[in-house]
Protein backbone atom coordinates (compact mmCIF):
# COMPACT_ATOMS: atom_id res chain seq x y z
CA UNK A 1 0.00 0.00 0.00
CA UNK A 2 3.00 2.51 0.93
CA UNK A 3 4.33 1.55 -2.47
CA UNK A 4 0.52 2.26 -4.26
CA UNK A 5 0.71 5.39 -2.53
CA UNK A 6 3.87 6.72 -4.02
CA UNK A 7 2.93 5.50 -7.43
CA UNK A 8 -0.44 6.97 -7.40
CA UNK A 9 -1.96 8.82 -4.51
CA UNK A 10 -5.90 8.90 -5.84
CA UNK A 11 -5.42 5.37 -6.67
CA UNK A 12 -4.61 4.73 -2.56
CA UNK A 13 -6.85 7.06 -1.06
CA UNK A 14 -9.49 5.04 -3.59
CA UNK A 15 -8.68 1.78 -1.94
CA UNK A 16 -8.40 3.59 1.81
CA UNK A 17 -12.15 4.09 0.66
CA UNK A 18 -12.95 0.86 -0.52
CA UNK A 19 -11.49 -0.89 2.99
CA UNK A 20 -13.85 1.25 4.87
CA UNK A 21 -17.12 1.63 3.42
CA UNK A 22 -17.16 -2.14 2.72
CA UNK A 23 -16.06 -3.36 5.93
CA UNK A 24 -19.38 -1.45 6.83
CA UNK A 25 -21.18 -3.24 4.31
CA UNK A 26 -20.08 -6.27 5.51
CA UNK A 27 -21.25 -5.75 9.15
CA UNK A 28 -24.58 -5.14 7.55
CA UNK A 29 -23.90 -9.06 5.84
CA UNK A 30 -22.92 -9.88 9.58
CA UNK A 31 -19.38 -11.31 9.09
CA UNK A 32 -17.29 -12.60 11.68
CA UNK A 33 -14.54 -10.29 12.78
CA UNK A 34 -12.07 -11.99 11.10
CA UNK A 35 -14.02 -12.07 7.97
CA UNK A 36 -14.45 -8.45 8.15
CA UNK A 37 -10.36 -8.10 9.00
CA UNK A 38 -10.15 -10.09 5.48
CA UNK A 39 -12.99 -7.78 3.66
CA UNK A 40 -11.23 -4.81 4.45
CA UNK A 41 -7.25 -6.15 3.74
CA UNK A 42 -8.76 -6.96 0.62
CA UNK A 43 -10.77 -3.81 0.11
CA UNK A 44 -7.22 -1.89 0.99
CA UNK A 45 -5.53 -4.57 -1.74
CA UNK A 46 -8.06 -4.39 -4.76
CA UNK A 47 -6.58 -2.30 -6.97
CA UNK A 48 -2.70 -2.82 -6.31
CA UNK A 49 -2.55 -4.78 -9.72
CA UNK A 50 -3.23 -0.82 -11.04
CA UNK A 51 0.81 -0.37 -10.24
CA UNK A 52 1.51 -2.02 -12.98
CA UNK A 53 -1.01 0.40 -15.76
CA UNK A 54 1.16 2.99 -16.98
CA UNK A 55 0.11 6.50 -15.43
CA UNK A 56 -0.90 7.74 -19.25
CA UNK A 57 -4.07 4.96 -19.03
CA UNK A 58 -4.52 4.76 -15.52
CA UNK A 59 -4.82 8.75 -15.84
CA UNK A 60 -6.59 9.35 -19.36
CA UNK A 61 -8.57 12.26 -19.70
CA UNK A 62 -11.36 11.28 -21.70
CA UNK A 63 -12.35 7.37 -22.71
CA UNK A 64 -9.60 4.66 -23.06
CA UNK A 65 -9.58 3.76 -26.26
CA UNK A 66 -10.39 -0.08 -26.86
CA UNK A 67 -6.44 -1.51 -26.14
CA UNK A 68 -6.57 1.07 -22.95
CA UNK A 69 -8.93 -0.62 -22.13
CA UNK A 70 -7.90 -4.26 -22.39
CA UNK A 71 -4.76 -3.22 -20.48
CA UNK A 72 -6.71 -1.55 -17.52
CA UNK A 73 -8.90 -4.91 -17.25
CA UNK A 74 -5.69 -6.96 -16.83
CA UNK A 75 -5.13 -5.28 -13.39
CA UNK A 76 -7.59 -8.03 -11.05
CA UNK A 77 -5.58 -10.70 -12.44
CA UNK A 78 -2.40 -8.78 -12.32
CA UNK A 79 -2.94 -8.15 -8.45
CA UNK A 80 -4.47 -11.44 -7.84
CA UNK A 81 -0.80 -12.63 -8.70
CA UNK A 82 1.18 -9.99 -7.23
CA UNK A 83 -0.64 -11.57 -4.20
CA UNK A 84 -0.44 -15.36 -4.95
CA UNK A 85 2.62 -16.54 -3.61
CA UNK A 86 2.11 -14.47 -0.20
CA UNK A 87 1.40 -17.23 2.21
CA UNK A 88 0.18 -14.27 5.16
CA UNK A 89 -2.74 -13.42 2.56
CA UNK A 90 -5.78 -15.92 3.12
CA UNK A 91 -7.25 -16.95 0.08
CA UNK A 92 -10.39 -15.25 0.18
CA UNK A 93 -8.42 -11.53 0.37
CA UNK A 94 -6.54 -12.72 -3.08
CA UNK A 95 -9.65 -13.95 -4.44
CA UNK A 96 -11.59 -10.53 -3.52
CA UNK A 97 -9.40 -8.72 -5.40
CA UNK A 98 -9.26 -11.29 -8.80
CA UNK A 99 -13.41 -10.81 -8.98
CA UNK A 100 -14.13 -7.32 -7.85
CA UNK A 101 -15.32 -6.13 -11.85
CA UNK A 102 -17.53 -9.82 -11.90
CA UNK A 103 -20.74 -8.87 -12.90
CA UNK A 104 -23.89 -10.69 -11.27
CA UNK A 105 -25.08 -11.07 -15.37
CA UNK A 106 -21.65 -12.94 -16.44
CA UNK A 107 -20.52 -9.84 -18.45
CA UNK A 108 -17.76 -8.67 -16.08
CA UNK A 109 -14.03 -9.78 -15.84
CA UNK A 110 -11.66 -11.40 -16.00
CA UNK A 111 -13.63 -14.81 -15.79
CA UNK A 112 -17.13 -13.54 -16.58
CA UNK A 113 -18.26 -15.28 -13.58
CA UNK A 114 -22.08 -15.46 -12.96
CA UNK A 115 -24.80 -14.72 -9.52
CA UNK A 116 -23.10 -16.48 -6.62
CA UNK A 117 -20.40 -18.22 -8.31
CA UNK A 118 -18.83 -14.33 -7.75
CA UNK A 119 -17.17 -14.90 -4.05
CA UNK A 120 -18.81 -12.43 -1.33
CA UNK A 121 -16.10 -10.59 -1.33
CA UNK A 122 -15.55 -10.08 -4.74
CA UNK A 123 -19.68 -9.11 -5.15
CA UNK A 124 -19.29 -6.83 -2.22
CA UNK A 125 -15.68 -4.80 -3.40
CA UNK A 126 -17.94 -4.55 -6.81
CA UNK A 127 -20.49 -2.89 -5.55
CA UNK A 128 -18.12 -0.23 -3.40
CA UNK A 129 -15.56 0.48 -5.76
CA UNK A 130 -18.16 1.55 -8.17
CA UNK A 131 -19.90 3.67 -5.75
CA UNK A 132 -16.75 5.49 -4.46
CA UNK A 133 -15.66 5.89 -8.38
CA UNK A 134 -18.20 7.63 -9.12
CA UNK A 135 -18.52 10.52 -6.42
CA UNK A 136 -15.10 10.82 -6.41
CA UNK A 137 -13.40 13.17 -8.74
CA UNK A 138 -11.19 11.76 -11.40
CA UNK A 139 -8.97 12.92 -14.23
CA UNK A 140 -12.10 11.73 -16.45
CA UNK A 141 -15.16 12.65 -15.04
CA UNK A 142 -16.49 15.18 -12.45
CA UNK A 143 -18.01 13.14 -9.35
CA UNK A 144 -21.78 12.15 -9.20
CA UNK A 145 -23.62 13.39 -6.84
CA UNK A 146 -24.89 10.64 -3.92
CA UNK A 147 -28.53 10.32 -5.28
CA UNK A 148 -27.09 9.94 -8.84
CA UNK A 149 -24.71 7.26 -7.90
CA UNK A 150 -27.43 5.33 -5.62
CA UNK A 151 -29.89 5.06 -8.80
CA UNK A 152 -26.82 3.89 -10.76
CA UNK A 153 -26.61 1.18 -8.36
CA UNK A 154 -29.61 0.39 -7.70
CA UNK A 155 -30.66 0.45 -11.88
CA UNK A 156 -28.16 -1.97 -12.21
CA UNK A 157 -28.97 -5.00 -9.37
CA UNK A 158 -29.23 -7.90 -11.37
CA UNK A 159 -26.89 -6.87 -13.76
CA UNK A 160 -23.62 -5.65 -12.11
CA UNK A 161 -24.40 -6.15 -8.99
CA UNK A 162 -25.66 -8.35 -6.43
CA UNK A 163 -29.06 -7.12 -4.98
CA UNK A 164 -29.33 -7.90 -1.91
CA UNK A 165 -25.40 -6.29 -0.92
CA UNK A 166 -27.07 -3.35 -2.94
CA UNK A 167 -29.69 -3.29 -0.49
CA UNK A 168 -27.28 -3.91 3.01
CA UNK A 169 -24.65 -1.48 1.57
CA UNK A 170 -27.22 1.41 0.93
CA UNK A 171 -28.54 0.44 4.59
CA UNK A 172 -25.67 0.54 6.53
CA UNK A 173 -23.80 3.73 4.25
CA UNK A 174 -23.68 7.57 5.84
CA UNK A 175 -24.46 9.59 2.35
CA UNK A 176 -24.36 12.55 4.88
CA UNK A 177 -22.34 12.15 8.52
CA UNK A 178 -23.45 14.34 11.57
CA UNK A 179 -21.76 17.20 10.82
CA UNK A 180 -21.63 17.55 7.14
CA UNK A 181 -22.35 20.89 5.83
CA UNK A 182 -25.03 20.84 3.06
CA UNK A 183 -26.68 23.45 0.22
CA UNK A 184 -30.18 23.58 0.32
CA UNK A 185 -32.67 24.09 -2.47
CA UNK A 186 -33.94 26.96 -1.03
CA UNK A 187 -30.56 28.93 -1.02
CA UNK A 188 -29.90 28.38 2.49
CA UNK A 189 -26.81 26.16 4.34
CA UNK A 190 -27.36 23.89 7.24
CA UNK A 191 -25.29 20.98 8.93
CA UNK A 192 -26.65 17.62 9.48
CA UNK A 193 -27.39 16.28 12.99
CA UNK A 194 -28.86 12.64 12.71
CA UNK A 195 -29.66 10.32 9.42
CA UNK A 196 -31.55 7.45 9.16
CA UNK A 197 -31.50 4.08 7.64
CA UNK A 198 -34.89 4.39 6.01
CA UNK A 199 -34.02 7.58 4.38
CA UNK A 200 -30.36 7.89 3.72
CA UNK A 201 -30.79 10.75 1.04
CA UNK A 202 -33.31 12.73 3.41
CA UNK A 203 -31.15 13.60 6.89
CA UNK A 204 -32.52 15.62 9.44
CA UNK A 205 -30.73 19.37 9.13
CA UNK A 206 -30.55 22.43 11.42
CA UNK A 207 -29.68 26.02 9.86
CA UNK A 208 -27.82 28.59 10.84
CA UNK A 209 -30.85 30.18 12.58
CA UNK A 210 -30.91 26.90 14.51
CA UNK A 211 -34.03 26.09 12.70
CA UNK A 212 -34.77 21.76 12.68
CA UNK A 213 -35.64 20.53 9.38
CA UNK A 214 -36.64 16.83 8.42
CA UNK A 215 -35.96 16.60 4.79
CA UNK A 216 -37.87 13.06 4.95
CA UNK A 217 -41.10 15.39 5.90
CA UNK A 218 -40.30 18.41 4.24
CA UNK A 219 -41.09 18.83 1.10
CA UNK A 220 -40.06 22.18 0.39
CA UNK A 221 -36.02 21.42 0.62
CA UNK A 222 -36.32 19.08 -2.48
CA UNK A 223 -32.20 19.40 -3.40
CA UNK A 224 -29.18 19.12 -0.91
CA UNK A 225 -25.87 19.39 -1.83
CA UNK A 226 -22.75 18.32 0.22
CA UNK A 227 -20.63 21.50 0.59
CA UNK A 228 -17.49 20.53 3.10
Amino acid sequence: LHELSIFDQNTYQHSIDVSMLATSCGIGLGLSNEELQNLAISGALHDIGKRAIPKDILNKHGKLSDKERHIMEKHPQIGYDMLYDNTNISDSVKTGVLTHHENWDGSGYPAGLKGTKIPLYGRILHVVDVYDALIRRRSYHEGYNHSETIEYLMANCGSMFDINVVRIFLKYTVVYPVGTKVHLSNGESARVIKNRNSSILRPVVMTKDKKTIDLAKDINYLNVVILE
